[in-house]
């Protein structure tokens, strides 16, 4: 279709203008010479269906029509009517004697692409805890550990497990475990905070890492800090009030090389270490 469009689209006016496709012609410079029923439909906005095509003012299509040159999947988004809508635009260039101009589809993903995130968010999410998975949690790792090596900064890492947990799921069961588990998990989400990534690895077994990481005293106050709290959390379970603590290991990224297991570990040995206090390597 877009071919036929593309050879004589002002001899083929009937068919562009019914096309099924949401279709344009602007020039270079962006300034629309026209659009069809299904592009109309698209980019009207408000009540009265005033048409108003805003997708011609972003920046990342401006940049396509200036350099000239067709284009495809190219994904923008816009916000129209105090919303955020999203699109995927191909042009096609069309020379003529006289001047050239560009042929757009349009296609909008705004729900497609909403519906791919939540997608990827619940796959990156501990089901029980809302965390980020082992995955995703080592995945982010990874990232800030080469982010961190580039830019001479240093990252922390803390390997927290939860005290007593196997005792506490067989005195009062697996749904009390989870209980625990959920309520410890959101407290260290809540004193974090954007400070830092919190994850579930496995188990009874969390992690955060801080990048960029605080001063070493600021962040054994947050390890005192997390401990303390947890310690005096009253966890409510079925007219009971159960108590817990944690053990804590924390490790310092050691330059180029490193990767999130390395790191892991080594938070990890620091916690079965630890005795009267939290432990640093």
């Amino acid at each position: 279709m877009i071919a036929l469009l593309y050879a004589a689209p002002f001899l083929n006016a009937k068919l562009f203008e019914h096309n099924p496709l949401a279709l344009l012609t602007v020039t270079g410079s962006g300034r629309l010479l026209k659009a069809n029923l299904q592009a109309k439909e698209l980019l009207s906005t408000g009540a009265d269906g005033m048409f108003c095509p805003a997708i011609l003012e972003n920046s990342l299509l401006r940049q396509r029509l200036d350099a000239g040159q067709p284009f495809r999947e190219l994904n923008i988004s816009v916000y129209q009517s105090g919303r955020r809508r999203e699109f995927l635009v191909e042009g096609s260039l069309i020379k003529s004697l006289f001047r050239s101009i560009f042929l757009l589809s349009l296609q909008d993903t705004t729900a497609a692409n909403r519906n791919l995130r939540k997608l990827r968010y619940r796959a990156s999410r501990d089901s029980l805890t809302g965390l980020l998975n082992r995955g995703a949690f080592l995945g982010k790792l990874d990232c800030s550990i080469v982010q961190a090596d580039k830019q001479d900064e240093i990252l922390m890492v803390m390997y927290i497990d939860i005290n007593d947990f196997k005792e506490i799921n067989s005195a009062h069961g697996h749904e009390a475990g989870d209980t625990v588990l959920t309520g410890v998990s959101r407290l260290i989400a809540r004193i974090v905070g954007r400070k830092g990534v919190v994850g579930r690895l496995g188990g009874d077994e969390l992690a955060v890492f801080m990048n960029p990481a605080p001063s070493y005293p600021a962040f054994g106050d947050t390890v005192v800090q997390l401990a303390e709290a947890i310690r005096s959390m009253d966890i409510p379970y079925k007219g009971q009030i159960i108590k817990t603590g944690a053990s804590y290991g924390a490790s310092l990224s050691i330059g180029a090389g490193e990767n999130a297991a390395a790191i892991l570990s080594r938070a990890d040995k620091a916690m079965y270490r630890m005795k009267d206090g939290p432990r640093f390597d």
